[in-house]
């Protein structure tokens, strides 16, 4: 692999004080918050309520967020986690982002998946995550 860098959108557990952030993005370098160009529905659901950025531009709201910078084999981390290997797992879509602090733009990588692979939705449409009844994986 090269040692290619990729701006990665990160908007639900892995974000800085939460249950995922440490173990996978601690030591990646934070370029600031962002929210996105495009509405999305960002839910949390699955009965272990897990926050879900859903693949359907337009619906939903500006969704606020963390921009990180990651390398290939990173990249390729997230997506085991993210599952996107598996016909049900989330996909790597490319968007466009905007600095809140100074309103640049960025595209990064976002982890969303399909409404039709999400069996429990216990929320409304949120512009930011900051639920924290997610239940982690060695726990479920």
């Amino acid at each position: 692999m090269s040692d290619a860098l990729n701006n990665v959108f990160i908007y639900g557990t892995l974000k800085r004080g939460y249950s995922n952030h440490d173990d996978h993005l601690k030591s990646e370098k934070y370029l600031g918050k962002y929210r996105t160009i495009e509405c999305y529905p960002l839910v949390v659901a699955y009965e272990w309520f897990a926050p879900v950025l859903l693949l359907e531009k337009g619906v939903g709201h500006r969704v606020l967020g963390e921009l990180y910078c990651v390398d290939n084999m990173k990249l390729a981390e997230l997506d085991r986690f993210e599952h996107t290997y598996h016909t049900r797992g989330y996909k790597r879509i490319l968007i466009e982002i905007q600095n809140i602090k100074n309103g640049g733009y960025a595209e990064a990588f976002a982890y969303m998946n399909e409404r039709k692979n999400i069996m429990h939705v216990s929320s409304d449409y949120m512009s930011e995550y900051t639920d924290r009844r997610y239940i982690p994986k060695d726990e479920r």
